[in-house]
C-alpha cells in the first residue's frame, strides 16, 4: 500500500527518492520485533541480577 503511494508520487512528482517507500511494513515489523527481542532479554538479565542479589543476602542457617 505504502509502495503504491510511491509510485502515484513518482508519476506526480519525479525526482522523489522511492526507496522511502519500498518494503515499509517490513521494515516496521522487523525493527519491532528486535526491539522487543531487545527489551525480553533486558528483563532476563535484570531478573536474573535481583536473584543473584536475593540468594546472596537471604541466605538462612541450616537449622531454621
Amino acid at each position: 500500500m505504502v509502495e503504491a503511494y510511491g509510485d502515484y508520487l513518482d508519476a506526480n512528482a519525479p525526482g522523489i527518492d522511492l526507496t522511502m517507500f519500498k518494503d515499509v511494513l517490513h521494515d516496521a515489523l522487523d525493527g519491532n520485533a528486535l526491539y522487543e527481542i531487545e527489551q525480553a532479554a533486558q528483563q532476563l538479565r535484570e531478573d536474573d541480577a535481583d536473584l543473584a542479589y536475593y540468594t546472596r543476602h537471604n541466605r538462612y542457617p541450616a537449622s531454621e
